[in-house]
């Protein structure tokens, strides 16, 4: 068996395209359960953020990338199988791969803290399914402590950011400052949250927040001292603000053309600026061609994040460091576990040299 994964990022494939391969959480189990009955396949994860899609499976030597996307856009109901993924490593390089991952060093924002937890949920949600195996448990666990490593034995973790603080920087682009904005965030979830916070630090004139369960909303305007409405009331609320930031995980768009139109008329010709940070996006998508809408999604992001780096870039050099040396262990510790015979032995434990993972 090796360790295989199988995905699109950002950097190659876009937010339509991402969106097009997605699947909705409520379908994910289903995906995994299928997939694990098919012939070579011993255990799965699926892993979906706003800027990746991938698909961890220990698998049967030799398995390609066309039998994993046959079974991926088979299960979406498609017939293409000429799609190419972005991402396809097997062995050392995979595993190489999703320490990476984990450790925020593959992220747009470089170091971004927030991809560990969302690893964590994609993993311990094929755990509790029991689709997850022994195989991809080892591996899973093994890239969890080399990533707290990482993020403890260099200064990574010293310097801040993720797509929330990139999102304002871009909005503070637009806006200057936020004395004069009343801002609507919706969503609560942990980007949603975070971004709520970062705004109300730079002190807008006022904040709404709308979350699907109000109770949730409303615990968190008191403690953060603004204002939570349901979520039904977005065409009552819409026409009041300036700035409206969504990260929800909602299956389909939650603001319509019509909505932004209808609250546009009655806004004489006042601008609104839309940030959209869901997967998939909250907002529907020709909503940016109205009248004075600007709307911005997480691929908007890229050239602001590639912007800030500087030091981080030096802490990600000594983190590599730090994986290379952890690569061998894991590589003969898989080799146990897998039950890879001696014929094989050789030629995998060849592909966990320090020398051909520097290559990669």
């Amino acid at each position: 068996m090796e360790l295989t994964v199988l995905g699109f990022h950002f950097r190659n494939s876009s937010l339509e395209r991402r969106e097009a391969l997605g699947i909705v959480p409520e379908r994910v189990p289903d995906f995994l359960q299928t997939l694990i009955q098919r012939d070579g396949i011993q255990g799965a994860v699926f892993l979906s953020t706003c800027n990746r899609l991938e698909l961890y499976v220990a698998a049967q030597e030799g398995m390609d990338a066309r039998f994993l996307i046959s079974a991926w856009v088979q299960f979406l109901g498609r017939t293409e199988e000429t799609i190419k993924p972005d991402t396809f490593f097997k062995g050392a390089h995979a595993f190489k791969h999703l320490v990476e991952v984990a450790a925020g060093l593959d992220s747009m924002v470089l170091g971004e803290p927030q991809v560990l937890g969302q690893v964590k949920e994609a993993y311990l949600r094929a755990l509790e399914l029991k689709v997850s195996g022994p195989l991809l448990n080892f591996a899973f666990q093994q890239a969890f402590r080399i990533a707290k490593q990482v993020r403890t034995q260099t200064g990574i973790a010293r310097y801040p950011v993720s797509v929330s603080t990139v999102a304002l920087l871009l909005l503070e682009q637009i806006f200057g400052d936020f004395k004069e904005v009343t801002a609507l965030v919706v969503g609560l979830g942990e980007i949603g949250e975070q971004t709520a916070k970062l705004l109300s630090e730079r002190n807008p004139k006022k904040m709404i927040v709308m979350n699907r369960t109000l109770q949730r909303a409303h615990d968190f305007a008191l403690r953060w001292k603004m204002q939570a409405c349901p979520l039904d009331a977005m065409d009552t609320i819409l026409p009041m603000v300036d700035m409206v930031i969504t990260s929800t995980r909602a299956p389909a768009p939650i603001l319509s053309c019509a909505q932004i139109k209808e609250a546009m008329a009655q806004r004489s010709d006042k601008p609104l600026v839309l940030m959209d940070l869901g997967f998939p996006r909250d907002v529907e998508t020709g909503s940016g061609n109205c009248d004075n809408v600007y709307l911005y999604n997480v691929d908007d992001l890229k050239g602001i994040a590639e912007k800030n780096l500087g030091q981080r870039e030096r802490e990600a050099r000594l983190a590599q460091a730090i994986i290379e040396k952890e690569i061998a262990f894991f590589g003969r510790e898989w080799i146990k576990r897998a039950g890879i015979s001696e014929n094989e032995k050789w030629k995998i434990e060849g592909n966990f040299t320090k020398s051909e993972i520097s290559g990669a």
